[in-house]
C-alpha cells in the first residue's frame, strides 16, 4: 500500500514513516501541492493520502476539493489545527474525506485515523467530534419551543398534515417551521437528510 503525506511538522512525518514502514506500507513525503497532487495521484495511485491544513481557508481547500473530486477511488485524510469549531463542523461534512484529526490529538490522533481508513472506517478524532458536538447543541438550543415541539415530533414519525392537527396549526405553519428548523440547523437535503440530522442532534 501506498501513502502520500504533507505535513510540514518533520518530527511527526519521521513518526509516521517509521509507523507505517512497520506496518508495511510505502510512505512518500513531501509538499503536496494541488498540482504536485495531481500528478503524484495519476502516476503512483496512492491508497491514502494524508494532507496537512494548518488553517482551513476555504479558497485553498476549494483548490485541492477539485483535485480530490477528480480521484475518488483515493482515500484522504486531512490533519488540521484550525480551532474554529463552526469551520471543523463544516470541514467533517466533506464527503471526498474518510477522516480528520486535529493537532490537538496528537501522533496518537492520526494513527487512529490511518488505522480507521485501512478498515474502510470513516474517523474524527476526539477533539473534532467535541467541536461537533458544542456546534450542534448550541444550534439545537436556537430553536423556539415550538420548533423543538416539531423536532421530536418528526422523530416520532408523524407527517406534517398530522403535525399541523396535533398542535392546531395550518399545514402551511408546519412548513414554514420545517424550514426554519433545516436552515438553523444547516440541514439539507429532503425527508431523509432531515431525519438523520434530527436524529444526531437528539442523540447528542
Amino acid at each position: 500500500m501506498r501513502i502520500l503525506i504533507s505535513t510540514p511538522d518533520q518530527f511527526l512525518t519521521d513518526i509516521l514513516q517509521e509507523y507505517l514502514k512497520k506496518k508495511g506500507y510505502e510512505a512518500d513525503t513531501s509538499d503536496l501541492t494541488p498540482e504536485i497532487l495531481k500528478s503524484k495521484i495519476s502516476f503512483v495511485s496512492p491508497s491514502i493520502v494524508i494532507l496537512s491544513m494548518p488553517l482551513f481557508l476555504k479558497a485553498v481547500w476549494k483548490t485541492y476539493d477539485t483535485v480530490l473530486q477528480e480521484y475518488p477511488e483515493t482515500c484522504y485524510l486531512l490533519l488540521v489545527k484550525e480551532e474554529d469549531p463552526l469551520i471543523l463542523k463544516q470541514i467533517s461534512e466533506s464527503t471526498i474525506i474518510s477522516g480528520i484529526s486535529h493537532e490537538a490529538d496528537g501522533v496518537l490522533g492520526l494513527l487512529e485515523c490511518i488505522e480507521a481508513a485501512q478498515g474502510g472506517e470513516r474517523y474524527l478524532s476526539p477533539f473534532i467530534r467535541r467541536c461537533i458536538t458544542m456546534i450542534d447543541r448550541q444550534l439545537f438550543a436556537s430553536l423556539t419551543i415550538t420548533e423543538k415541539r416539531i423536532v421530536y415530533l418528526i422523530l416520532e414519525g408523524y407527517k406534517t398534515e398530522e403535525i399541523a392537527e396535533i398542535m392546531f396549526r395550518s399545514v402551511d405553519t408546519i412548513k414554514t417551521h420545517r424550514r426554519s428548523i433545516k436552515m438553523k440547523l444547516g440541514i439539507t437535503g429532503g425527508k431523509k437528510a432531515l431525519m438523520e440530522g434530527l436524529s444526531e442532534l437528539i442523540t447528542l
